[in-house]
């Protein structure tokens, strides 16, 4: 048999490769970047959500809303839904700065804050909030503004990003 797209042959007494599915698990916060780098070009900001399962495996990758040149709505409802849909036990979000500068502003801390409480408290945290920016990167939760409130749970302050901010 010839495969039509290749033109490989199979011999009569060899079996075809299973077809496994290999999940993309995270590895850290530069496997994201590797994954959502061409978002640093952007002209425009977008918003992704990156849903996992326990053993932070990649669920699924939702652009979650798209906004002008210097902000975008963040549409809580959805971001939780289509978590709840999947059975996702976390996220992770994604956006982007076309200024080119990574560095959180007062908007994406106060944001994240919220999401970060509400997340908790209906139990699928959010891991981490990433900025991209051209070739940078910076996560908002471990911005020094975000991690000066205190936590609500002792023993969090050497996991900044999952501590609890009131």
């Amino acid at each position: 048999m010839q495969c039509p797209n290749c033109g490989h042959e199979q011999a009569a007494n060899e079996s075809p490769e299973p077809n496994f599915f290999r999940p993309w698990h995270i590895r850290g916060r530069n496997s994201v970047r590797q994954y959502v780098e061409s978002l640093g070009e952007e002209a425009n900001e977008w918003l992704l959500a990156l849903y996992i399962d326990e053993y932070f495996q990649l669920l699924a990758v939702d652009t979650v809303a798209r906004g002008d040149v210097g902000s975008c709505i963040v549409p809580f409802r959805k971001i939780f839904s289509r978590g709840h849909s999947l059975n996702a036990h976390g996220f992770l979000l994604v956006h982007n700065h076309p200024s080119g500068d990574p560095t959180p502003s007062r908007p994406d801390i106060e944001v994240t804050k919220r999401l970060f409480d509400t997340a908790k408290n209906i139990e699928m945290p959010l891991v981490d909030h990433l900025i991209i920016a051209g070739d940078r990167m910076h996560s908002v939760m471990l911005c020094e503004v975000y991690r000066a409130a205190p936590s609500s749970r002792p023993g969090q302050a050497d996991a900044p990003y999952l501590t609890v901010v009131e």
